[in-house]
């Protein structure tokens, strides 16, 4: 079972999640305010998802808690490389193709945050 103060810090970094993801569908949104939720998502990940202690958890739990965040972690790694490649794209076939991988990478992180926070 997840400690209580881990739930809460998984639960202020979903919706950092939710806020990136409406910045990111909203029409016509401005660079600015994507930018700005990512790196408020980055630092949520950053400070303190990354630096919870895991000892607390069982083996079993332990386990499947590495696995979560490491897959988070490549998720998270590979965001930022989808931003810059957004931001970079000039082409507008190009940009939707890029804005539909940055969506569909934050659909994946908010799955991921989501099962860890269902784990009981």
């Amino acid at each position: 079972m997840l400690p209580p103060s881990h739930r809460d810090r998984y639960q202020e970094f979903l919706q950092a999640l939710l806020q990136l993801q409406k910045a990111a569908t909203t029409p016509n949104q401005e660079g600015a305010s994507v930018n700005a939720a990512l790196e408020k998502v980055q630092q949520i990940f950053t400070t303190q998802i990354l630096n919870l202690s895991l000892d607390q958890l069982d083996l079993p739990e332990l386990s499947r808690m590495q696995s979560y965040l490491t897959e988070i972690h490549r998720l998270m790694r590979m965001l930022q490389m989808d931003m810059m490649f957004l931001q970079a794209s000039q082409h507008r076939e190009t940009k939707e193709q890029r804005q539909e991988a940055f969506d569909h990478r934050v659909k994946s992180l908010i799955g991921w945050c989501e099962s860890i926070l269902q784990t009981e």
